[in-house]
């Protein structure tokens, strides 16, 4: 599964033992939050399943006194939404990044860790999910946001710089002079795609070939990119879903669709979610005002509803697909997971509500993580 960050939303293992030693490491040289070095002496953050507490380091701030279960949070999402000031919240506060000063924390997963940026400090790094340590893999970076974690690397926009960065690499594999928007990763074919307002463009890892893969003309302009089944999903302005194809021919022109090349989920959406869409098990996700949709990869682009907002929210700003369940944040500050298959969607249960909107949602088989502010939150979900 590939995400476009925010939301790079099952990757293979990217920080395994490998001889007692951590394998993935920083350009920077690798520090371990809280001492000792990168296998030994970790300090617990609370909330991590062994529940001690620590002290820690720099920008990760222990997490005090996790949540835990909240009796009333598991309420379906036609019960009274609580009155301002009666927060609750299922999940635990895995880690409190930066705190009062972060302005843009962007999140990945792999199978054994959570992998953040943060803006303001310029911080690249990973928290394991059983010791709750924090190992950072770049710091004093340009404003580093969207991120996709592939394998032993990890690959993040410097936003200031319209440029792409690895952990293993000091320099920029990547930099334009147009904004960058989007980014992806085709790990069985070591290629990233990263967007632009001229377009969407492929970089070849394994010997540093960059071309163009799409390109959308009349004034429309790519945003967020995944991947599904050989083409690459992407959200642009104003108000369209397409899907190309990446099959290493000429660039695509999405403006003369036809069903071999180009693709076109929607048209003339209002209120497109632009910054995130996803792609698992050949559909495509993507949100609009107070709804998320699935898009089959099939004839005719089959599209219906797997998720909704809580009333009286108008917005989902957040979303992340794992184990048949869409999870959504929207703009009333409920935070909901709603199982999904074939129309209509199932019952909604909330997880959080009355609570500041999550920015960041990242999930897998066994946990969604989600952002509120500066801090990390996390919820076992299997």
């Amino acid at each position: 599964m590939m995400r476009a960050v925010r939301w790079s939303l099952g990757l293979a293992c990217a920080v395994a033992a490998c001889g007692g030693r951590a394998r993935l490491e920083g350009a920077d040289g690798a520090m371990a939050r809280g001492g000792g070095d990168a296998q030994g002496g970790a300090e617990m953050l609370a909330g991590a399943p062994s529940g001690g507490a620590a002290t820690a380091a720099g920008g990760v701030s222990p997490a005090t006194g996790g949540a835990g279960s909240v009796a009333d949070a598991g309420e379906s999402s036609s019960g009274a939404a609580g009155a301002a000031g009666e927060g609750a919240s299922e999940g635990e506060l895995f880690a409190s990044v930066n705190p009062g000063s972060c302005t843009s924390l962007h999140l990945d997963l792999a199978s054994e860790a959570l992998f953040y940026t943060d803006s303001t400090t310029g911080t690249v790094a990973r928290i394991s999910f059983e010791t709750g340590k924090e190992f950072v893999l770049a710091s004093k970076r340009p404003h580093p946001t969207l991120l996709v974690v592939g394998g032993d690397y990890i690959y993040w926009l410097a936003d200031d710089e319209n440029a792409i960065y690895s952990n293993y690499d000091k320099t920029p594999l990547i930099s334009t002079a147009t904004k960058i928007t989007g980014l992806a990763l085709d790990e069985p074919n070591q290629t990233l795609y990263y967007s632009t307002g001229a377009g969407i463009r492929g970089y070849r890892l394994y010997d540093g070939y960059e071309f163009q893969a799409a390109v959308e003309l009349g004034g429309q302009r790519p945003i967020a990119l995944a991947l599904l089944g050989g083409r690459i999903a992407f959200t642009a302005q104003p108000s369209v879903v397409d899907l190309a194809r990446v099959d290493g021919a000429l660039p695509v022109s999405c403006v003369d669709l036809d069903n071999q090349r180009c693709l076109r989920a929607g048209t003339n959406v209002m209120a497109v979610l632009y910054e995130q869409i996803e792609a698992l098990d050949n559909q495509f996700y993507w949100a609009r005002e107070g709804t998320l949709s699935a898009t089959e990869l099939a004839d005719g682009l089959p599209t219906h509803v797997v998720a909704s907002a809580h009333a009286p929210a108008d917005r989902i700003v957040s979303f992340a697909i794992a184990n048949g369940t869409a999870y959504t944040s929207d703009t009333a500050g409920y935070l909901q997971a709603t199982p999904f298959g074939p129309s209509p969607h199932g019952a909604a249960r909330v997880i959080t509500r009355a609570q500041p909107a999550a920015t960041q949602l990242v999930a897998n088989a066994h946990y969604l993580f989600w952002t509120q502010q500066c801090e990390i939150w996390r919820l076992r979900v299997q």
